[in-house]
This record gives C-alpha cells, structure tokens and sequence, in this order.
C-alpha cells in the first residue's frame, strides 16, 4: 500500500469512504460492501511526512492495526517455516525427502532475514533445487556472513 500512487490513493480513500465504485466504462456508482486489508513493510509516519501517503487515508485503513515483527526477532519460527518450505519444494520438484544439516540450520538460525519470510523462503527453495544431496549443507544456502 505504501507504493501506491498519490493519485489512487484519492479513489481508494473515495472508495473507503463512500462504500461505492463505478465501474470502469460505466458512470453508474455501485455500493459495495467489502473490508479492506493492506500490509507494508515501510514506515508509514515517514511515508505521511514526506506527503508520499495521505494520512486521511492511512487512518482510515488503520481500524485494526497489526503488526508481525521481523522474522530475526522470531528466531523460533525460522527453522518450522524452513523445514515446512523445504518439503513443500521436494514434494513439487519431486525431489525426494530433504532434511538441514546441522551447521545448515545453525546458519540459517543465525542469519538477519532482511527480506524477512519471503527471503527464507526464496533461499530454503534455491537450496532444495540446487543440492544434490538429501541433505542441505551450509554452503548449500549461498548465505554471505
């Protein structure tokens, strides 16, 4: 949502408030009865401040806020969603069975996860596709130290 254009945050705000859309190549309005839910990863008071988001609009978003911390604060959740992901790709690529190593897990246990999930993810999947072995090695992870 932070991205979004200045311009389409006017419509979504619209859209927000009035609980209605108008059809593209129509100009009849249609009352819609919907939620709305939006993620960022960016900080939206710096957003607002720069007038890059419209605080009428975030604060009209912003009924329930919810906020997941990053997955280096989450340290628990590393390996499960790993471990998930890891047979998830075995099972798609036909791979057989796959399992960390120690030294694999300790890695991944100990690397910052900037891109958070997504980037555990994207490497859990290039380690499963590009290891020859049934078991995942820390080189395997091509995670720079």
């Amino acid at each position: 949502i932070a991205e979004m254009p200045i311009q389409l945050q006017s419509k979504l705000l619209r859209v927000v408030q009035e609980k209605e859309i108008t059809r593209l190549g129509d100009n009849k309005s249609v009352k819609i009865d919907v939620r709305f839910i939006s993620a960022t990863n960016a900080n939206m008071k710096e957003k607002i401040a720069s007038k890059e988001f419209r605080e009428d609009l975030f604060f009209r978003l912003q009924i329930v806020p919810i906020t997941i911390a990053p997955l280096r604060e989450r340290v628990e959740e590393i390996l499960p969603i790993a471990e998930i992901k890891l047979k998830e790709v075995c099972e798609a690529y036909h791979l057989g069975p796959k399992s960390f190593s120690k030294n694999a897990a300790k890695r991944l246990l100990e690397y910052s996860w900037h891109g958070n999930v997504r980037e555990l993810l994207g490497v859990v999947e290039r380690a499963a596709i590009l290891s020859e072995e049934t078991e995942i090695q820390e080189k395997d992870l091509f995670l720079e130290r």
